[in-house]
């Protein structure tokens, strides 16, 4: 029974993968640093913040559709050229995970620290467990305000483009040699 079971789990793996579905096209929002060896690759549906010419404060969009042969970025709210772009800032989930296991232990470590000051006769003090619990809580704080984002200024150092990755159409298929579109 166990056989048949694997056997059809396989079948319908190997029919999945053959069936000839066509994945979207790879486009990219590439962010370039000259100072570094790889390259930021951003993907469409991907969130970024985002200053602008005419929008000098921190606006966040989501990447809808990147169109490479206009050097436009669609968002919900309209388009964006990339020459217009003069800030982009990038969240440093790290930080932001960090920051938060630091401010954890800290509540963890003062919530445990009154139990045993509530229980004990003497052994554990006050002042170790404020300094114990305090200490972290701060530090994940300051973390997340200061660290938390990467921003890059798009200048000669730092270069924007929209980078499709996407497969060329089949030249000998008529059909699709007419309509070219991004989707």
């Amino acid at each position: 029974m166990t056989q048949i079971i694997l056997f059809r789990n396989f079948f319908l793996t190997v029919l999945l993968l053959a069936s000839g579905n066509t994945v979207s096209a790879q486009v990219y929002l590439y962010l370039e640093d000259m100072m570094q060896v790889k390259a930021i690759k951003i993907p469409q549906g991907a969130s970024v913040s985002i200053k602008t010419i005419e929008n000098p404060e921190w606006t966040n969009y989501q990447l809808q559709r990147l169109l490479p042969e206009d050097n436009v970025i669609i968002h919900p709210n309209g388009m964006i050229n990339l020459n217009e772009i003069t800030h982009l800032r990038m969240q440093r989930k790290w930080v932001t995970a960090l920051g938060s296991s630091l401010q954890t232990f800290g509540v963890a470590w003062g919530v445990y620290g009154l139990i045993a000051l509530a229980s004990s006769t003497g052994t554990v003090e006050l002042s170790v467990v404020a300094v114990g619990s305090l200490v972290p809580i701060a530090a994940g704080y300051i973390m997340k305000k200061l660290w938390k984002y990467k921003k890059y200024k798009i200048n000669s150092k730092h270069r924007l483009k929209i980078l499709d990755l996407s497969f060329p159409d089949d030249p000998y298929n008529e059909k699709q040699q007419k309509v070219k579109y991004y989707p």
